[in-house]
């Protein structure tokens, strides 16, 4: 897959077809509103464009070094269940949506591990300080209210040197696809859970206080990039003599 590098950053090799989704139909969930197709449909409908293989592939990559106690926020339809590996202690789950959250439980029986799903919001979590290992944010950015406030808590409940494990869609590298963006994202909004195409992913990330982060910039195969620009990787809480590698 070709790929762009956003400025200052070192674009690295992403798995193509990370998000299969056609254009205005995006892979968020957070927004919690009543009615049919939030509750039914868009589950529904998020969990058919994310099961694919290849943007099963990428999750198995994301997940592989998570370990310990870790918080899943956007926990969705809970497609990244099965791509956590033994070395994984304990789950935490949460997501607003109860559309996503009833298309999720049936998953829980077929992990061996456990898994505490409660409904929650990302703005106010109800975890003490310091509290996991590692958190796992998977398209879910997009559609946060207050992405800066959300990344505040995340970061308060990871212990003193804990990950936050990211993979996300967001902002153009490009003026031109930008402008697009910003036309499409009334639409965008109301078809997708409160999506928002112009996300600045790394720039929300290097401005929450982490130590460091590692982001991988990419852009999906075949798909233009006001949908298709990509970000994942990984982000640490400071801690003393722990640093990104």
């Amino acid at each position: 897959m070709a790929e762009t590098p956003t400025s200052g950053e070192t674009a690295a090799e992403l798995h193509p077809g990370l998000l299969a989704a056609p254009p205005l139909v995006c892979a968020c969930h957070g927004v919690t509103r009543g009615g049919l197709y939030t509750n039914r449909l868009f589950p529904w409908l998020m969990d058919k464009l994310l099961s694919r293989e290849d943007v099963e592939a990428q999750r198995s990559r994301l997940l592989e070094p998570v370990s310990g106690h870790v918080l899943e926020v956007g926990f969705g339809t809970g497609l990244n269940l099965f791509h956590y590996t033994p070395e994984l202690t304990s789950l935490t789950a949460i997501d607003n949506s109860p559309g996503m959250l009833d298309r999720a439980r049936p998953r829980l029986k077929r992990v061996d591990f456990p898994v505490h799903l409660r409904p929650a919001d990302l703005h106010e979590l109800p975890m003490q300080d310091a509290t996991f290992d590692a958190v796992v944010c998977t398209f879910t950015l997009c559609s946060v209210q207050r992405p800066e406030a959300g990344l505040a808590e995340i970061l308060r409940v990871l212990k003193p040197g804990g990950w936050l494990y990211l993979l996300e869609h967001g902002l153009a590298e490009h003026a031109r696809a930008q402008r697009w963006q910003r036309r499409l994202n009334p639409v965008q909004r109301r078809l997708a859970g409160g999506c928002q195409l112009d996300r600045d992913i790394p720039g929300l990330v290097a401005a929450a206080g982490f130590a460091g982060h590692q982001l991988e910039t990419g852009r999906m195969a075949r798909v233009p990039s006001v949908f298709g620009t990509l970000f994942a990787g990984r982000a640490q809480r400071s801690a003393k003599g722990a640093s990104v590698q």
